[in-house]
Formats: structure tokens, C-alpha cells, sequence
């Protein structure tokens, strides 16, 4: 099972599209997606590692639950 500790910004996007958002914008190496009603920041570093404090803030900006991230990733 994935730890939050080693997500990068290639996984958390990947995951985010599988989830039905799609690209709104992009400004430098940051990546705004939507969905309905959400609008989630991602930073685009590639195979960079994020720190879990950002993990955890698009998940709350997505309304993404911790535990339903970790298993359908």
C-alpha cells in the first residue's frame, strides 16, 4: 500500500484525471484542475517527491478522503 509520505506531483495528477478533473489552467509549474464545484491547485515537478502537508491540502481541495486516496491510487 502507498504511504502519503512519497506521492509526487505525476502520481497526484494521474489519480486527479482518473477522478473525472480536468485541466483548467496551467501557470508555470502549477496545474489548476476542476470538478464541479472544486478547484484544486497541484504543483507540477514531476517525479518530485510532495511534502505531506501539500498532499494533504489538495486532498481537502479536492474533497478527496486520505484513506480513499491511498486505495484507489
Amino acid at each position: 500500500m502507498p504511504s502519503i509520505h512519497n506521492i509526487s506531483s505525476k502520481q497526484i495528477l494521474k489519480f486527479l484525471k482518473k477522478q473525472g478533473f480536468l485541466i483548467s489552467h496551467r501557470k508555470g509549474s502549477h496545474v489548476q484542475l476542476r470538478h464541479e464545484d472544486f478547484f484544486v491547485t497541484v504543483p507540477d515537478h514531476g517525479q518530485k517527491i510532495l511534502k505531506v502537508k501539500t498532499v494533504l491540502s489538495i486532498l481537502k481541495q479536492s474533497g478527496i478522503t486520505k484513506v480513499y486516496f491511498l486505495d484507489n491510487l
